[in-house]
């Protein structure tokens, strides 16, 4: 599927109704309402990256003014990526430790103290 994913996108095509859904899908994931504690958390991780609100605004505006043709031009960004052969699996350490050779490295996604 993954290896696919550069034709896909170069040949991604849908109608108005369809990206407005696509959109109105992603706005709810970005603009999700927060309890207090979420909201402080986001603060201080915005803080700490220097996320400010013009640059809130210019990812919304740019996710609200998404095209069909927004989605293909990705392609080639995506063959870059997918050229590197580097790749990221998160799952079962019992899984991914039995396939060992098939990784680089294997590291804990979270350290315990």
């Amino acid at each position: 599927v993954y290896e696919n994913a550069p034709g896909y996108i170069r040949e991604f095509d849908a109608d108005e109704r369809t990206m407005t859904q696509y959109i109105i899908g992603a706005v709810a994931e970005v603009d999700i309402p927060k309890p207090p504690r979420a909201k402080g958390a986001y603060g201080r991780v915005a803080y700490m990256t220097g996320l400010t609100m013009d640059i809130i605004q210019k990812d919304r505006d740019e996710l609200l003014g998404t095209t069909a043709q927004t989605i293909r031009d990705l392609a080639p960004l995506i063959e870059a990526v997918m050229d590197t052969k580097a790749y990221c699996v998160v799952g079962c350490e019992e899984k991914i430790r039995a396939a060992a050779e098939g990784f680089d490295r294997i590291e804990p996604l979270f350290n315990e103290a």
